[in-house]
């Protein structure tokens, strides 16, 4: 059995905690005993697969690959905690991952093209992306006309000028909103937010992706998607 245990965090630190512990219990053939997503309704089918009550293997954030993950837990009760933040786990599997988070609640953007703002607990940080990331994604783009920008803090100074310079329409709904709107984008520039990369790797959009070039001890480094257009500041 591979029980996943809450790793808290937001809701895009939740999907990869998540969508780990599937990925190792299907691999393993065990059983998954975890939280289960009301957004996403086939995370509440059963992952059929053996019960291992022990010995515990305890699996954390590691530089492990998933292949000797698998090893080290196989024939053990394996107890996840984590974020697991690394493309690499995901990327052979999206297939996969996009059913298991089918989203009924995509919201139909037509031909817009939607940038994602991470404000909040990012403005005046480092690691947050520049107005300069977003214009030239902008123009990369096309200059598209009919722009959406998605935020969780409409009062982000970033937005507001790139909004202004753009002509770009503000949507601060609810979160899951929000994530559908992403989702159902055709062009959709990222954040450097765990939220906006799920909302990214789960649609069929064309994805601008931010690449910190320097001081970048954050976690998010390793999510890079080659399939993703990527600027770098």
């Amino acid at each position: 059995m591979v029980v996943n245990k809450d790793n808290g965090g937001r809701f895009g630190n939740q999907l990869f905690g998540y969508a780990f512990g599937w990925l190792l219990a299907r691999a393993l053939g065990y059983a998954l005993q975890s939280r289960q997503f009301d957004c996403f309704p086939n995370t509440k089918n059963t992952l059929p697969g053996r019960v291992v009550e022990g010995p515990d293997e305890r699996v954390t954030d590691t530089l492990e690959s998933f292949d000797e993950i698998v090893h080290r837990c196989t024939g053990k009760r394996a107890v996840v905690r984590g974020h697991f933040e690394r493309a690499e786990f995901y990327l052979p599997h999206q297939k996969l991952l996009r059913h298991l988070f089918e989203f009924p609640q995509k919201v139909p953007a037509k031909d817009r093209t939607v940038f994602h703002f991470r404000g909040t607990d990012f403005r005046g940080i480092r690691k947050e992306a520049p107005l300069n990331f977003y214009l030239e994604a902008w123009n990369v783009l096309g200059r598209p006309e009919e722009i959406v920008a998605v935020t969780d803090d409409p009062e982000y100074p970033v937005m507001k000028n790139f909004c202004a310079l753009t002509g770009a329409t503000l949507q601060h709904g609810h979160y899951l909103e929000d994530f559908g709107l992403m989702m159902s984008a055709r062009k959709l520039v990222v954040s450097r937010s765990t939220f906006a990369w799920w909302a990214a790797f789960l649609s069929d959009a064309t994805v601008v992706f931010p690449v910190m070039m320097r001081g970048d001890s954050n976690k998010f480094r390793n999510l890079n998607n080659s399939a993703w257009i990527q600027i770098n500041y």
